[in-house]
């Protein structure tokens, strides 16, 4: 298969994200392939994982589940992949320059919220083979990855494909052919496709590993608005700054001010700007539109027992009164 057709195929529909490392869009195969011929060994290039575009940050089909192994790569790609072959799910893998990368196809049926249902099936996954990865991959669907076929500066090596033959031979022989080789070996393993309906159900279903603030009560006297909400919520919102993954926890907070305490769009951004990192803010507020993507949707608060259930409430062996009305 023609290089071409081959990312068309693993990348399909544009417009797409390139990231150099800023981002620009693309919105067909000549733009991309000019941006290939003019960068590639000069600067890492990188492209997005789904249609994620300035324009369109949530209406596009998850058609693949993505992996990425910092520790211990090699260990966990091979119990991911072996358990990815007993299952028969349809799934290719690539060696970035540094580490692996696996691509888990799906059914590319539409969802009512592709990164909940991402995260679901990431952390179903996670669960079921114990494996070790990025946690920062969990749900993201503005993901960009370094593109197969170009080269990875900083590790002198192309990022490519790797095949059952390669996989035979060992990581090492793996590194030492990305050296010279540009491409790789184009393997499709598999023939199951993941369906993604099964985990689209609205909230992110693991249990969170959040624990109760210190000094908690001390903080809800000092704050109006924590005194004004459950004390999951003011959990919840005193955690943010330092939660890596904080999707879930925004959604729960979110929902509850926007229909519960009737926020404007506004007022919840600058309560959310109050209790997160800068850094962490902007992603949430400008990247993934968060507050207008809840606003739009009409979701409803989660209640009172899914949020013991999931880990958050500060006082699960009890029912408080704010918690009875969730």
């Amino acid at each position: 298969m023609k290089y071409k057709d081959l990312m068309e195929k693993i990348f399909e529909g544009y417009p797409r994200q390139i990231a150099l490392p800023n981002r620009i869009e693309v919105k067909n195969w000549k733009e991309l392939s000019n941006i290939i011929t003019i960068w590639n060994n000069k600067v890492r290039i990188w492209i997005s994982l789904y249609k994620y575009s300035f324009s369109n940050t949530s209406d596009f089909i998850i058609d693949k589940i993505w992996f990425d192994f910092d520790n211990n790569e090699w260990e966990n790609l091979t119990i991911l992949h072996n358990w990815l072959l007993e299952k028969k799910y349809k799934h290719f893998i690539v060696f970035s320059g540094k580490g692996f990368h696996c691509y888990i196809l799906t059914n590319k049926k539409e969802l009512k919220n592709n990164k909940i249902a991402l995260m679901n099936a990431q952390n179903y996954i996670m669960q079921e083979t114990k494996i070790e990865v990025d946690k920062q991959v969990i749900g993201d669907i503005a993901r960009v990855v370094g593109l197969p076929g170009t080269f990875n500066c900083r590790r002198g090596r192309w990022i490519i494909f790797v095949s059952s033959k390669d996989l035979e031979q060992g990581e090492d022989y793996i590194k030492q052919k990305a050296e010279s080789e540009q491409f790789g070996d184009f393997e499709m393993f598999g023939e199951k496709l993941f369906d993604m309906t099964e985990w689209d159900t609205g909230i992110a279903e693991y249990r969170a590993e959040i624990s109760i603030v210190d000094d908690f009560d001390s903080k809800i006297k000092e704050d109006e608005l924590l005194k004004a909400v459950p004390p999951c919520i003011a959990n919840i919102l005193l955690h943010l700054k330092d939660l890596e993954n904080s999707y879930n926890e925004r959604f729960i907070v979110i929902a509850y001010l926007l229909n519960e305490l009737g926020y404007s769009e506004k007022m919840v951004e600058d309560t959310l700007k109050k209790f997160m990192t800068p850094k962490k803010f902007f992603h949430c507020i400008k990247e993934e539109r968060q507050i207008s993507h809840i606003a739009k949707r009409v979701f409803v608060p989660v209640g009172g027992s899914k949020i013991r259930s999931l880990g958050y409430c500060p006082t699960p062996n009890k029912r408080c009164e704010n918690c009875m009305r969730l």
